[in-house]
């Protein structure tokens, strides 16, 4: 962040300074098309830098409207005695939350896991001397070249992942579902790349607007795009991994989860939009429903 503001000092003090003179203001309000590269996407420039003066205390969201935010200068909003303070050093409590949100993360203090925290300088010593203490253990897996760590309290909680794997259950995971906060490691431990493309150009996206991870047992299989239009569920999309092959097993499971998802939503009829070759695989209710 603070590089950011460096880099665009000048543009951001014109910013401030507009703020200053014409009051709170909205990304929409910067006529600036240019795109910023951050974890969450390709925001556009206004947007990225009233986010970062946000985070650094800077700027204050002084009101939401129709969904959209309204930043202002903080003595403005909160009065002349605003006082914004910045932690300096890393707070152990922080490190172990973190990696509990998780369930476990890179020892090394980097990765996408580990935004907001900190630094992997600042982070890693306090990782040490955790483990020093046995609040955290190191957990290597086979054919992983990195090292992680997890709380010594959550220990019972993996010993019960390996003896009660439910191998046949399908789940649909949220783009934002803490499993997912460092896609690095997914990739790296489950082989699974996975980027949510809600922010991307339609025609840039490879698979769909809002497409949700499918994780099977300890496996991911593939990805889903539903979308609820009133009381119906629309499944846009559905592409499974290259090496999966759908079964009989997987379709009860599937289908069974798919269910209990509209039940949820509170929806009252699902509905196949996906065809080949935009499915990449057709489960055979699908098949059935179309003759």
């Amino acid at each position: 962040m603070n590089d950011f503001i460096q880099e665009n000092s000048v543009a951001i003090n014109q910013l401030i300074l507009r703020i200053k003179k014409d009051g709170e203001i909205s990304s929409s309000q910067i006529k600036d098309d240019r795109k910023i590269n951050s974890f969450w996407g390709n925001p556009r420039w206004g947007k990225a830098a009233l986010d970062i003066l946000w985070k650094t205390g800077k700027l204050v969201i002084s009101k939401r409207e129709n969904g959209r935010k309204y930043y202002n200068l903080p003595n403005r909003v909160y009065g002349k005695n605003f006082i914004w303070v910045e932690e300096n050093s890393i707070n152990p409590a922080k490190v172990i939350r973190r990696i509990r949100s998780v369930g476990l993360l890179p020892k090394s203090g980097t990765g996408q896991g580990w935004l907001g925290v900190g630094t992997g300088k600042q982070i890693l010593p306090i990782v040490n001397q955790l483990l020093e203490k046995k609040i955290l253990i190191e957990i290597k897996i086979e054919g992983i070249k990195k090292t992680y760590v997890m709380s010594s309290s959550d220990v019972h909680l993996l010993k019960r992942a390996i003896t009660n794997n439910p191998k046949n259950n399908i789940v649909f995971l949220a783009p934002l579902d803490n499993l997912l906060w460092d896609r690095d490691m997914i990739k790296g431990i489950f082989n699974f790349e996975y980027k949510w493309e809600v922010y991307t150009p339609k025609h840039q996206r490879k698979y769909g607007h809002y497409t949700l991870p499918i994780l099977y047992g300890d496996k991911f299989i593939g990805r889903i795009e539903p979308k609820q239009v009133d009381k119906t569920l629309e499944i846009r999309g559905l592409w499974l991994e290259p090496d999966f092959q759908w079964n009989e097993l997987v379709n009860k499971s599937f289908f069974s989860y798919l269910e209990n998802f509209k039940d949820y939503l509170g929806v009252q009829t699902i509905k196949w939009l996906c065809k080949f070759p935009k499915c990449s695989a057709e489960p055979r209710e699908n098949r059935a429903h179309k003759k």
